[in-house]
C-alpha cells in the first residue's frame, strides 16, 4: 500500500517543566504570524493574527482585547500625567484627503477607539506616533526623479520617486510644523520620545535602494543620519535592511536584517551618536520597539521574513514569537527562548520499508553575550507527547494526539520510534505543550522517506 493524496506528518509536543525562568532571559510571549510591535510607559501593544488589539502591562501575560485594530499604522505613547495610550490610522481616504488618528486608553479593560483628530492623506501607507501631547505622521508626496524623463528604459524605472513630508503637531492644534526628513524619502515608521522623533526611511539611489535611521527634534532644525543601510543588491556586496526603529533612555535602537552580516540590535547614543551592535543570535522578523531599558522583538525561526515572504500564521508550525527581552548591553550572558528541534533517525531521511526509524527531539535554550553564542542549557524532564498531522487536497492541517508520551533526558532529548509499514514521504515536526504550547512554535518540519 502506498500513501497518496493524504500526508500524514507526525508532531512532537512537549510540556516543559515548572521552573522560574532567569532573571537574565529572553521569554517568548505569544506566536504571532507578523505584527508591529510597540511599547511604551510601561504598557506593549500588538494586533492579533485576528486583527484584534493584543496589550501586555508591567511584563505581565498578553490579553487580547476585543478591539478592533485595522490594518494601518499604530504606535504606544506616554498619556500626560502617566499611563499609556495607543494611536491607530483609520478610514484613510483620497476622496476627503484625510486620515482619522483614533486613540485606545490602555487600562486594564480598553475600550473600543474613539477619533483624536484627523491627518492629511495623499495615498499609501503613512505612518503615525504619539508622545504625551505631541503627535507625529508622515505625509505621502511625490516628485519627478531628477534626470528621469519617461522612456528612458532600465535607468528610468519610475519617471517619479516618494518624497514624502514630515509633520508634527500638539495633540487637538489644527496647524503642524513641517519638520526636516533629509533626502526625499519615503517613510516606513516613527517613534516619539522627549521631544525627538526617530525616523525610519527609504531612498533611492542612482542603482540601488537603502534604508536609513535620523533622528529630528519636534522644535525643528536638521534631522541627523545616524545609520543607513543598502536594501537592495546591486552587486555581490549583498543587502541589509532597517526593521525597526525605537528611542529609549537618550538611544536611539534599530534591528538590521539581511543577508550581508548576521541580524542584530544596534544602539546610538543620541549626545555622541557612538555606535554599538549586539547581535541577535537568531532571525528577526523586523517587528522591534524598546520601553524602560526592556527590548520587546519578533523572533522568526523560519526564516522567511527577512527574505519579504511574512511570518507563518500562528496556527501553523514555525510562526513567528513576540520575544520581551533583556537588554543585551546590560546583562553579560542571557538565555534566549526555548528552542524546539526534531531530526531523523537515519539522519539522510530515507529508510526502507519496515526498517527502524525515529522522532529525535531535542529543547534547549541556546546562552549567548551581546557578540557570542556560548553554548546550551538543556531542558530536562520536558513531557513530549506525539502528535499525527494529515494535509489534505487544500493543504489544510489536522493535528491528532496519539496518547504517546515520552521525557526529555539530562541532554533535553527524546525519541520516537516511527512505523515505516507504508510507503511514501512522511513529514515531522514538533512543538511544545503545557505552558509554553501557546508561546513556543513548532520545529522546522523533517522529512522521512519510506521506500519499498
Amino acid at each position: 500500500m502506498r500513501a497518496s493524496r493524504l500526508l500524514v506528518l507526525p508532531v512532537v509536543v512537549a510540556a516543559l517543566g515548572a521552573g522560574a525562568p532567569p532573571a537574565t532571559a529572553d521569554e517568548s510571549v505569544a506566536l504571532t504570524g507578523g505584527t508591529k510591535l510597540s511599547a511604551d510607559g510601561g504598557v506593549a501593544a500588538w494586533r492579533s493574527d485576528a486583527g484584534r488589539l493584543v496589550v501586555r502591562v508591567a511584563g505581565g501575560a498578553p490579553r487580547e482585547t476585543r478591539v478592533t485594530l485595522p490594518a494601518g499604522d499604530f504606535d504606544v505613547g506616554r498619556r500626560p500625567g502617566g499611563g499609556a495610550r495607543l494611536v491607530h490610522l483609520a478610514a484613510c481616504s483620497t476622496a476627503r484627503r484625510t486620515c482619522e488618528v483614533r486613540v485606545v486608553d490602555l487600562t486594564s479593560s480598553p475600550r473600543p477607539s474613539r477619533l483624536l483628530t484627523r491627518i492629511p492623506f495623499r495615498g499609501g501607507r503613512p505612518a503615525v506616533a504619539i508622545d504625551r501631547d505631541m503627535l507625529a505622521y508622515g505625509v505621502t508626496g511625490r516628485r519627478r526623479t531628477p534626470g528621469c524623463e519617461p522612456g528612458e528604459g532600465l535607468t528610468c524605472v519610475d519617471p517619479f520617486e516618494r518624497c514624502d513630508t514630515l509633520e508634527v503637531r500638539a495633540v487637538g492644534a489644527r496647524r503642524a510644523r513641517v519638520l526636516d526628513r533629509g533626502a526625499c524619502p519615503e517613510i516606513l515608521a516613527l517613534d516619539l520620545q522627549d521631544r525627538r522623533l526617530a525616523v525610519l526611511a527609504r531612498t533611492s539611489g542612482s542603482r540601488d535602494a537603502f534604508t536609513e535611521a535620523r533622528v529630528v527634534r519636534t522644535t525643528g532644525g536638521p534631522s541627523r543620519r545616524l545609520q543607513r543601510e543598502r536594501a537592495s543588491r546591486s552587486s555581490l556586496a549583498g543587502a541589509n535592511d532597517i526593521g525597526a526603529v525605537a528611542l529609549d533612555g537618550g538611544a536611539l535602537y534599530t534591528t538590521v536584517l539581511g543577508d550581508e552580516q548576521p541580524n542584530r540590535f544596534v544602539r546610538f547614543t543620541l549626545a555622541t551618536g557612538r555606535r554599538s551592535d549586539a547581535r541577535a543570535h537568531g532571525d528577526l522578523d523586523g517587528s522591534f520597539s524598546r520601553d524602560g531599558g526592556r527590548t520587546l522583538y519578533g523572533l522568526d525561526r523560519a526564516g522567511i521574513a527577512a527574505l519579504g515572504s511574512g511570518c507563518y500564521p500562528a496556527a501553523l508550525p514555525v510562526p513567528c514569537q513576540v520575544v520581551a527581552g533583556d537588554d543585551p548591553w546590560r546583562v553579560a550572558r542571557r538565555l534566549l527562548p526555548t528552542d524546539l528541534r526534531s531530526s531523523s533517525v537515519p539522519a539522510d531521511g530515507r529508510v526502507r520499508a519496515g526498517a527502524p526509524a525515529a522522532v529525535t527531539v531535542r529543547v534547549a535554550r541556546a546562552r549567548v553575550s551581546r557578540t557570542t553564542r556560548l553554548g546550551s542549557v538543556s531542558q530536562v524532564g520536558a513531557t513530549v507527547e506525539l502528535l499525527t498531522v494529515v494535509v489534505d487536497d487544500e493543504d489544510r492541517l489536522t493535528l491528532t494526539p496519539t496518547g504517546r508520551t515520552a521525557v526529555t533526558d539530562v541532554s533535553g532529548r527524546a525519541s520516537f520510534p516511527v512505523d515505516t509499514a507504508v510507503t511514501g514521504t512522511v513529514s515531522f515536526t514538533t512543538r511544545l505543550v503545557g505552558p509554553a504550547r501557546a508561546t513556543v512554535p513548532a520545529s522546522a518540519t523533517v522529512r522521512l522517506e519510506v521506500r519499498p
